[in-house]
């Protein structure tokens, strides 16, 4: 997919193979990673807290492919974050190449000055939606019992 655009991706690809057409690196330190994401178009990234919160913060567009704990992609669920994401449209979910497609043809319909701090709402999101998903999970494991 990165040839298609013919923009420069930049890949942060870990132990996996390296995409072709990508700039990939295995690990860099979080400042290093933060200069990467401010200097972005936008970000696709896992749906992970940390990184999420990182793009919220510099206020970048976001895509996050969310890792599912059931095929085994990582040992805590991502899919409750990458849906509250969507549904208070701080993010676009993508599960498919398809998806994705679409996600980043809508976010370059969209002015970028939409997704800087202040109209994303930054760190101050990122602790209403931690303080959101934490109160869901509560009352969750309330209900079950």
């Amino acid at each position: 997919m990165a040839q298609e655009g013919g923009e420069q991706v930049i890949a942060q690809c870990g132990v996996t193979a390296e995409a072709p057409n990508c700039e990939c690196f295995k690990y860099a330190p979080r400042d290093e990673i933060r200069a990467l994401i401010a200097r972005s178009e936008l970000v696709i990234a896992q749906a992970g807290y940390g990184s999420c919160f990182d793009v919220l913060e510099i206020g970048r567009p976001l895509i996050v492919v969310p890792r599912k704990k059931e095929l085994g992609e990582c040992q805590d669920n991502q899919v409750e974050l990458a849906n509250h994401l969507r549904l208070t449209r701080r993010a676009i979910e993508a599960n498919s190449l398809q998806e994705l497609r679409r996600g980043i043809a809508a976010i370059r319909a969209q002015p970028v000055e939409s997704w800087r701090p202040g109209k994303s709402g930054g760190l101050d999101l990122a602790c209403r939606i931690s303080a959101e998903l934490h109160r869901q999970f509560e009352m969750k494991i309330f209900h079950e019992k």
